[in-house]
Protein backbone atom coordinates (compact mmCIF):
# COMPACT_ATOMS: atom_id res chain seq x y z
CA UNK A 1 0.00 0.00 0.00
CA UNK A 2 1.02 3.77 -1.11
CA UNK A 3 0.31 6.69 1.24
CA UNK A 4 -0.12 10.48 0.21
CA UNK A 5 1.15 13.17 2.37
CA UNK A 6 -0.37 16.75 2.83
CA UNK A 7 1.29 19.37 4.41
CA UNK A 8 -0.81 22.54 4.83
CA UNK A 9 0.26 26.29 5.64
CA UNK A 10 -1.62 29.12 6.87
CA UNK A 11 0.63 32.14 6.63
CA UNK A 12 3.83 32.40 4.98
CA UNK A 13 5.61 31.75 8.53
CA UNK A 14 4.43 27.97 7.73
CA UNK A 15 4.46 28.03 3.93
CA UNK A 16 8.32 28.59 4.87
CA UNK A 17 8.33 25.70 6.85
CA UNK A 18 6.23 23.74 4.54
CA UNK A 19 9.33 24.20 2.05
CA UNK A 20 11.45 23.10 4.66
CA UNK A 21 9.67 19.78 5.21
CA UNK A 22 9.34 19.22 1.01
CA UNK A 23 13.02 19.69 1.08
CA UNK A 24 13.26 17.20 3.89
CA UNK A 25 11.00 14.54 1.98
CA UNK A 26 13.01 15.05 -1.17
CA UNK A 27 16.13 14.83 0.21
CA UNK A 28 14.94 11.34 1.20
CA UNK A 29 13.96 10.01 -1.98
CA UNK A 30 9.99 10.50 -1.36
CA UNK A 31 8.58 11.84 -4.97
CA UNK A 32 7.02 15.58 -3.74
CA UNK A 33 4.44 18.14 -6.31
CA UNK A 34 4.36 21.47 -6.64
CA UNK A 35 2.96 23.82 -4.18
CA UNK A 36 -0.69 23.98 -4.69
CA UNK A 37 -1.43 27.76 -3.19
CA UNK A 38 -5.37 27.83 -3.02
CA UNK A 39 -7.57 25.20 -1.50
CA UNK A 40 -8.36 22.62 -3.90
CA UNK A 41 -10.90 19.72 -4.06
CA UNK A 42 -10.91 18.70 -0.22
CA UNK A 43 -8.48 20.19 1.40
CA UNK A 44 -8.95 23.38 3.00
CA UNK A 45 -5.83 25.34 2.96
CA UNK A 46 -2.44 26.11 0.50
CA UNK A 47 -0.50 22.53 0.57
CA UNK A 48 1.49 20.23 -1.56
CA UNK A 49 1.40 16.31 -1.84
CA UNK A 50 3.80 13.89 -1.84
CA UNK A 51 3.55 9.79 -2.15
CA UNK A 52 5.99 7.36 0.05
CA UNK A 53 5.19 3.21 0.53
CA UNK A 54 3.97 1.80 3.35
CA UNK A 55 7.93 0.30 3.79
CA UNK A 56 9.12 3.65 3.78
CA UNK A 57 6.48 5.73 5.86
CA UNK A 58 7.14 4.93 9.55
CA UNK A 59 10.69 6.72 8.66
CA UNK A 60 9.49 9.24 6.65
CA UNK A 61 6.78 10.02 9.40
CA UNK A 62 9.18 9.89 12.45
CA UNK A 63 11.36 12.72 10.54
CA UNK A 64 7.86 15.12 10.00
CA UNK A 65 7.17 14.67 13.60
CA UNK A 66 10.65 15.69 14.55
CA UNK A 67 10.72 18.33 11.99
CA UNK A 68 7.47 19.63 12.47
CA UNK A 69 6.35 23.41 14.02
CA UNK A 70 3.10 24.68 12.90
CA UNK A 71 2.01 23.32 9.86
CA UNK A 72 -0.81 20.26 9.94
CA UNK A 73 -0.20 17.41 7.84
CA UNK A 74 -2.22 14.69 6.85
CA UNK A 75 -1.34 10.97 6.16
CA UNK A 76 -3.52 8.66 4.25
CA UNK A 77 -3.56 5.54 2.69
CA UNK A 78 -4.18 5.30 -0.55
CA UNK A 79 -6.88 2.67 -0.88
CA UNK A 80 -9.32 4.63 -4.32
CA UNK A 81 -11.90 4.87 -1.59
CA UNK A 82 -11.24 8.52 -1.44
CA UNK A 83 -14.07 8.84 1.38
CA UNK A 84 -12.25 6.36 3.76
CA UNK A 85 -8.54 7.52 2.72
CA UNK A 86 -9.45 11.08 4.06
CA UNK A 87 -11.59 9.68 6.98
CA UNK A 88 -11.11 6.36 8.81
CA UNK A 89 -7.72 5.46 6.48
CA UNK A 90 -6.38 8.87 7.82
CA UNK A 91 -4.51 10.35 10.67
CA UNK A 92 -2.97 13.87 11.69
CA UNK A 93 0.24 15.40 12.45
CA UNK A 94 -0.40 18.42 14.32
CA UNK A 95 -3.91 20.33 14.25
CA UNK A 96 -6.68 18.16 12.25
CA UNK A 97 -8.34 20.44 9.64
CA UNK A 98 -11.81 19.82 8.45
CA UNK A 99 -11.46 18.30 4.86
CA UNK A 100 -14.57 19.23 2.15
CA UNK A 101 -16.07 15.61 2.58
CA UNK A 102 -19.02 17.16 0.36
CA UNK A 103 -16.45 17.23 -2.81
CA UNK A 104 -15.36 13.26 -2.20
CA UNK A 105 -18.80 12.26 -2.32
CA UNK A 106 -19.10 13.28 -5.44
CA UNK A 107 -15.44 12.73 -6.80
CA UNK A 108 -15.11 9.97 -9.12
CA UNK A 109 -13.32 6.58 -7.94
Amino acid sequence: MNYDIHTYWRNSDEREEALKLKQLLIDNNVQTFSLVDIPIGPHPLPMFEAHVSATDLPVIEAQLVANRVNCSILIHEKTNDHMYDHTEGARWLGTPLELNLEFLKNFPG
